[in-house]
């Protein structure tokens, strides 16, 4: 994940979070990263995908209220395909302009931002 302060690297094999604090900044033919520190964070415990469903299928046994409800995932796979979005226009893409979808879950073929879908539905 890049913002215009700094850099997040996760490294699943290794269980490690590298925080690089490079400023990012406009100039006038493209954007330049200043080179900062970096701080390796190692993650500890249970794989968090992992551990979120095991809370969640624990939550349906017991039916109670799951800890992260469906608005939470939604938002952060929302994130997430606005990331890899983002990545591929090579731009910066909002939560608000992801791509309508039809009726059966696929993206329409003229989404709101006018760009072709990046999903394929399965038929």
């Amino acid at each position: 994940m890049m913002t215009t302060l700094l850099t997040l690297a996760a490294d699943f094999g290794t269980s490690e979070v590298r925080v690089h604090a490079n400023r990012h900044v406009q100039g006038p033919a493209a954007w330049q990263a200043l080179e900062g520190t970096v701080e390796t964070i190692k993650a500890a415990g249970p794989e968090p995908l992992r551990r979120e469903l095991e809370l969640f299928l624990d939550a349906v046994t017991r039916r109670e209220r799951p800890a992260v409800d469906v608005e939470a995932g939604l938002l952060a796979l929302r994130t997430v395909e606005a990331a890899q979005r983002s990545s591929e226009l090579g731009r910066r893409v909002t939560l608000a302009e992801r791509p309508r979808l039809n009726d059966r879950g696929g993206p329409c073929p003229s989404s709101t931002t006018g760009s072709p879908p990046w999903r394929v539905p399965l038929s």
